[in-house]
């Protein structure tokens, strides 16, 4: 190589180092490094699962966790940074941890290129309470409004009882676990699954929970229904002298559901014989309902009341003057008595609605002989209805009979007396 060409290569060599220096003094004096704060990075926690080896759980959202960092570049490097850029780590299996307040160290992992770090001792605090596990019976709540002639029976559930785990603070702040199923205008059987719910005791729903499972199976059948009346059976016979007035069941009438093929044939719901011997004043007696096969009760019990009403048999006397009656106009009569003593037996407030004057008592003298003499005649009585006539007394009268006396002579004049 020549003088020359040498020469050319060394005044390149220079020039672009001098280029160089050159573009490090603008770019110090242009574009300076600083440092700036990177607030709300988030801290992803690793390994959680750990904790329940050790049997502990995490308090609070795992996702809420932030951290503030210091960075340091370029201004134009620096200036537009996002949390987002960083990816920070907290590894819950790597340090010791109890129940309560923890400090955390937190990694960063990756960030932005042509930044730097200069310090990496970041901490988060977290709250560990003891990881609980309990089962819990599940209350089915229903709301099912059906079109009319329906009826929802009662529901059935699987599982009736869950699993539910979680932070020991949570778990015994649990007031109900429920899970609820509505329809409206339901004609046919309701299949459905539904989602648990955990509250606590003001009714608020606890979501710090884990619940095994989540949601039930849940099977409503929706029949026919009517309402029918109540028959009561009875067995047995009241005592002499009582007499069954009325027994009236309450309630008097039942909803009932069922296939149509069934419901279909039930006029009446009978109940289980009640036992009517000894029985004698009213009284109150309770059986349970005789249930078809096939049929269910809605919004009722099985056991209803059935309400005795009885009446005493008794005696009452009465005295009833004797009327007489048809006596031919030529006889006298002269009763030996004028009354009688009327004795009916009859039920209690029959006898006490009988007044004197709802009784008669009458001799019939149309067959008196001509000639007269002393005869015994049976009165007939006469009584209101639903009584008897146990006795009379006396059971018969003696009435004289005589032939009126006739003075003077026929046809100018003659008195009979």
């Amino acid at each position: 190589m020549d003088k020359t060409k040498r020469r050319d290569v060394a005044i390149k060599i220079l020039s672009v180092f001098l280029a160089f220096l050159l573009w490090l003094y603008v770019t110090s004096e242009q574009d300076p490094e600083t440092e700036i704060e990177i607030s709300n990075v988030p801290v992803k926690l690793v390994n959680v699962e750990a904790l329940s080896k050790n049997g502990l759980v995490l308090l609070g959202n795992p996702d809420g966790y932030t951290i503030k960092i210091t960075v340091k570049g370029r201004t134009s490097k620096v200036v537009n940074l996002k949390p987002y850029e960083f990816t920070a780590e907290a590894n819950m299996a790597t340090s010791y941890v109890a129940k309560g307040k923890n400090s955390i160290p937190v990694e960063i992992k990756d960030w932005p290129k042509d930044i730097e770090i200069p310090n990496q001792g970041f901490y988060i605090n977290v709250e560990l309470d003891e990881l609980n596990e309990r089962n819990f019976k599940v209350s089915l709540q229903t709301d099912i409004k059906t079109k009319e002639g329906y009826a929802a029976m009662p529901a059935e559930y699987k599982p009736e009882e869950v699993v539910i785990k979680g932070a020991a603070k949570y778990i015994g702040s649990i007031n109900s676990v429920i899970a609820k199923v509505q329809a409206e205008g339901a004609t046919s059987d309701i299949v459905t699954s539904v989602p648990i719910q955990v509250l606590d005791k003001n009714g608020g729903q606890i979501t710090e929970l884990e619940v095994l499972p989540k949601t039930i199976d849940v099977v409503i059948p929706v029949k026919k229904s009517k309402e029918v009346p109540v028959n009561i059976k009875t067995t047995g016979f009241l005592p002499n002298g009582v007499h069954l007035k009325s027994i009236t069941p309450s309630p008097d009438k039942v909803s009932i559901i069922g296939d149509d093929n069934v419901i279909n044939n039930i006029k009446s719901i009978d109940t289980f014989p009640i036992d009517l011997n000894g029985i004698s004043s009213n009284a109150v007696r309770t059986t349970k309902l005789n249930i078809p096969k096939g049929i269910t009760l809605i919004n009722s019990s099985d056991t209803i009341n059935a309400n005795i009403n009885v009446e005493v048999t008794t005696s009452r006397q009465f005295n009833v003057p004797v009327n007489y009656s048809n006596l031919p106009s030529d006889l006298t009569a002269e009763p030996l008595a004028n009354n009688v003593v009327v004795t009916l037996y009859g039920h209690e407030s029959v006898l006490n609605d009988i007044s004197p004057g709802d009784l008669s008592a009458t001799i019939d003298l149309s067959s008196a002989p001509a000639d007269g003499g002393e005869f015994e005649y049976a009165p007939n009585i006469t009584t209101p209805p639903s009584v008897e006539i146990k006795d009379v007394n006396p059971s018969k009268i003696k009435v004289r009979i005589s032939k009126k006396q006739c003075h003077g002579q026929w046809p100018l004049f003659k008195l009979c007396l």
